[in-house]
This record gives C-alpha cells, sequence and structure tokens, in this order.
C-alpha cells in the first residue's frame, strides 16, 4: 500500500505542470467572455412607486404600503424606503377616500367602517408623491368559504419531552370558477402553571392562555388553486403548532412545604380563516414563493407578478371565513 501510494504522489508531482497550463488556459478563455459594457451604453432606470395593499369585507382596516425601488445604479439598501407624503386614495363605487399616513405602522391606514369593502365589487388604488403617479384596480371574491372538517394529531416536538398539534382542514371548493385560497390561523391552548402578579409581586398556581400561530408566513407562504380540482373536497397542508409540557410532579411552597402540581395540557380553541383570494393576490405571493431559491447559485431569476400600472406591487383582495373549534 505504501509503494503505491508513493507512486501516485509521484506521478501527480510530474504532472503538476501540466495541470498548471490547463488551468491557466481555462482562466484565460472564461475571462475572453466576459466583457465591460460602459455605463453610458446601459438604460437608464429610475426608481419606482411599490405598493402593497390588500382590500377584504372583513378586514377592520384598509392599509396600503408604500416604499420605492431601488434605481438601477443607486446605493444598495437593506431597509425599505417608506415615501411618507404620498397622496394614496381609494375609489369605488360608494365613492372616493383619501387615505391618511400613519407613523405608527409605517403605512397609509384607515378603519373600514370610513370606505366599505363589499364582496363582488371592483376598487381603484391611487397613488402619487412629488414626482410619480401609479393606480391600480382589483375586485374582491364574491363569496366566503368554511371549513367543513378538521383533523388534529399529536406529534413528538422540536425538545423532548414536548408535543405538537398537527392539524389539517378540508372544505369544499366553489363549482365552476378558478379559486385561490390560503390559511392562517392560531391555537389557543391553556396549561395549570406559575402566574406572577406584578401587584402583589408574588407567584401562584392557575390556569393560563396563550396563543400559538400556524401556517405561519414568515416561515412559508401558503398559497393553492384548484385548477384540476374544480368543485371537490380540499385539503390544506399540515401544519403544526407546540403544545405545553405535560408535567405531574411536585414544587416546594413559599412555607417550604412540598405539594403536587399537573400542569393539564389542553387546547381550548382553534381559530383557523380561509381566505378565498382573487387571482392578482394569488399571483404576486406565487412568483414570490417561486422566486424563494434557497440560496441555489444555478437557479434562474423570476419576473415577480405586478399590477401596478406605472410602478411596481400588488393590489388585491379577498375574503374571509372564519371558523372555531372549541375544546
Amino acid at each position: 500500500m505504501k509503494s503505491t501510494t508513493s507512486s501516485t504522489i509521484q506521478f501527480l508531482l510530474k504532472q503538476a505542470p501540466n495541470y498548471l497550463l490547463m488551468f491557466v488556459v481555462l482562466l484565460t478563455s472564461c475571462d475572453s467572455l466576459v466583457g465591460i459594457v460602459d455605463q453610458d451604453k446601459l438604460p437608464e432606470i429610475q426608481s419606482k412607486l411599490v405598493v402593497e395593499s390588500y382590500i377584504s369585507p372583513q378586514s377592520p382596516t384598509i392599509e396600503v404600503k408604500v416604499t420605492e425601488s431601488l434605481p438601477l445604479y443607486g446605493e444598495d439598501k437593506i431597509d425599505p424606503v417608506y415615501i411618507k407624503n404620498a397622496v394614496v386614495t381609494i375609489s369605488g363605487e360608494a365613492g372616493r377616500l383619501t387615505i391618511p399616513y400613519n407613523d405608527s405602522t409605517l403605512s397609509y391606514l384607515i378603519d373600514s367602517s370610513a370606505f366599505g369593502i363589499e364582496s363582488g365589487k371592483t376598487y381603484e388604488l391611487t397613488v402619487s408623491d412629488e414626482r410619480r403617479s401609479v393606480k391600480a384596480r382589483t375586485r374582491v371574491p364574491d363569496k366566503i368559504v368554511l371549513l367543513k372538517s378538521y383533523r388534529i394529531d399529536t406529534v413528538p416536538g422540536e425538545f423532548d419531552p414536548l408535543l405538537a398539534a398537527r392539524v389539517r382542514f378540508s372544505w369544499d371548493d366553489i363549482k365552476g370558477e378558478t379559486n385561490f385560497y390560503s390559511m392562517r390561523g392560531y391555537a389557543t391552548t391553556e396549561e395549570t402553571t406559575f402566574i406572577y402578579d406584578p401587584v402583589t409581586l408574588k407567584s401562584s398556581l392557575g390556569r393560563q392562555q396563550r396563543q400559538t400561530p400556524f401556517y405561519d408566513y414568515l416561515k412559508e407562504i401558503v398559497i393553492f388553486s384548484d385548477i384540476n380540482q374544480d368543485g371537490i373536497t380540499l385539503t390544506s397542508p399540515e401544519s403544526t403548532f407546540s403544545l405545553p409540557m405535560d408535567y405531574k410532579g411536585t414544587y416546594i411552597g413559599s412555607d417550604g412545604k412540598e405539594y403536587p402540581i399537573d400542569t393539564d395540557p389542553k387546547i381550548a380553541e382553534i381559530h383557523v380563516e380561509i381566505l378565498h383570494l382573487n387571482e392578482s393576490y394569488y399571483k404576486f405571493y406565487q412568483t414570490l414563493r417561486d422566486s424563494d431559491h434557497k440560496n441555489n447559485p444555478f437557479a434562474e431569476p423570476l419576473l415577480i407578478y405586478n399590477n401596478i400600472e406605472g410602478g411596481l406591487g400588488c393590489f388585491g383582495a379577498y375574503t374571509v371565513g372564519i371558523n372555531k373549534i372549541t375544546f
């Protein structure tokens, strides 16, 4: 084995000049494929208004976020540039309303009671600042979709001995038309635990509730359509949420005595919303999801869907079917 290894090393050393020559040739060839184009010969692309808004009859507010894109040769910026001096107007059959800017949300925001959004109606959004003006139209879906059935299982959690709950939901697709859907919701769990009282500065045992979201958009964009599935029962993708730890044992009280404790964790309520999206909403998030290449250097760039005339972004609409499951 030693002599074979030695021979291999000697062979590689003898061939090193040849490998070096091949490397130089390849490097020179690659360099010849790269050309430098003068900036004066490239198109001049200025920044554009970027508008994002999704309206719904079930939403308590109408919110419009307005930022701007980076110019082609501008300075790279990580944080978005919020446009605070724009004139934002929404209009429909009921009239026209200018939406004021809200500093706390960094968006243009009004209560939905000031301008009612109705199913089946079309609305127009216009946004302008000192240099630019854009507009978009969107139609709110006609119908609300409600839950038909659900399934809940417990599965091992991320950390032992914790458990997680796995949920799936089903509903009947609206027949005879193309439909687009999304999901969102949360679970209310409760457990017996020590609850701190800031007034007495003491802790005592009691039942405590907490809400845990599922179908979290920060982790994954959950959207789907009924293409090739018209009129059938559709089932959502699985989603999980953590459960409180099930613990039975003892604790030492302030009097030094030992007392039993049972956390007795339970799911108190499941709140799930089925979002019936219009096509613009669906296409925008579909291209956002598909453009996430997970840092794959060989992935091709994807053009993000846009329905903002003169700018970038999306003006979409949806209805919400709200379902509550109590235990």
